[in-house]
C-alpha cells in the first residue's frame, strides 16, 4: 500500500475528480487511458467507470501499473492492462465513450497518427480529455538546462493554436482549454536550478545531501501545500503566467 500512496506524494492533482464537470465520467463508461505509463490516471480512473483499458508500449511501464492494481484492495470494476502502440490502436471502432491521453503526444513519433487512432476507437459525441506540456515552460526548462529535452524524451512541444489545430482537424471540437501545473512547474525550475534529479511520479529528490537536501525540504513542504486550498488558488492564479501543461476537453463529432 505504501508504494501506491507514493503515486500521489507531490503530482496529486486528482485530475479526472476535479475536471468531471468538463469531463463528467460516470459508471457506465468504458474509458482508454492512452499511453497510461505507470498507470496515474488508470489507478483513479478505476474507480469511477466500468471498465478501464491502460495501454502502453512500455512493458516496465506496465509492470508497474500491474503491481499497483494488485497492492490495491479489491475494486469490482473492471482494467485491463494492453501493450500496445497509441499509434497503432488493437481495437475496433468505437470501442470506448470515453479516452484519457495525458503527457503522451509529446513522446509519439506521429502525433496525428495517435489522435486519428484515438478519435477512431472512440463512439461518436465520445469525449477525450488530454494534457500536453506548455511550450513557453518546456522553452524556460531548455534555456535552463540544455539536455532538458533528451532527459524528459519529449520529441515535440506544443503551443495551444498548434494542438488545437491538430485535435480539430482529426473530428474533434474542442469544448475547452486550461493551463495547468504552476507549482510543478516552480518545482521544476528550482530542481534544475540545484541540478538535482528527482524520481519520475513522485517528484522526490534522489539526492539526500546538499543541494539534494535543500530540494527534499521544498518537496516535503510542496506536498501538503499542493493539496491545500490555498495552494490551489495559487496554482489557479499562477497558471495564467506559468503553467507545465494545457488541458483540452474535446468531443469527437464524427
Amino acid at each position: 500500500m505504501k508504494e501506491v500512496q507514493f503515486l500521489f506524494d507531490l503530482y496529486d492533482e486528482r485530475k479526472l475528480a476535479r475536471i468531471k464537470p468538463c469531463f463528467p465520467i460516470s459508471e457506465c463508461d468504458i474509458l482508454l487511458d492512452a499511453g497510461c505509463g505507470p498507470g496515474y490516471r488508470t489507478m483513479e480512473a478505476r474507480l469511477l467507470c466500468l471498465t478501464v483499458v491502460a495501454v502502453d508500449l512500455s512493458r516496465f511501464c506496465l509492470e508497474e501499473l500491474v503491481r499497483k492494481l494488485h497492492a490495491v484492495p479489491y475494486c469490482r470494476h473492471q482494467t485491463h492492462v494492453v501493450l500496445a502502440d497509441i499509434q497503432h490502436l488493437p481495437f475496433r471502432n468505437g470501442s470506448f465513450t470515453k479516452a484519457i491521453c495525458t503527457d503522451v503526444l509529446e513522446h509519439v513519433n506521429h502525433d496525428r497518427i495517435a489522435v486519428k487512432e484515438i478519435n477512431r476507437t472512440l463512439i461518436t459525441n465520445g469525449l477525450l480529455y488530454m494534457s500536453v506540456p506548455h511550450r513557453d515552460t518546456e522553452e524556460l526548462y531548455r534555456r535552463l538546462d540544455r539536455s532538458w529535452f533528451w532527459k524528459t524524451g519529449h520529441v515535440r512541444t506544443y503551443d495551444p493554436d498548434a494542438i488545437l489545430r491538430l485535435l480539430r482537424s482529426e473530428g474533434f471540437q474542442v469544448l475547452g482549454t486550461e493551463r495547468s501545473g504552476f507549482l510543478r512547474a516552480l518545482y521544476h525550475v528550482i530542481q534544475i536550478l540545484l541540478r538535482v534529479t528527482i524520481e519520475k511520479g513522485t517528484g522526490k529528490p534522489l539526492l539526500s545531501e546538499g543541494r539534494g537536501s535543500l530540494l527534499l525540504a521544498v518537496w516535503r513542504v510542496a506536498k501538503p501545500l499542493y493539496r491545500s486550498r490555498i495552494g490551489m488558488t495559487v496554482e489557479k492564479s499562477g497558471a495564467t503566467i506559468l503553467a507545465t501543461a494545457l488541458q483540452i476537453y474535446t468531443k469527437k463529432t464524427g
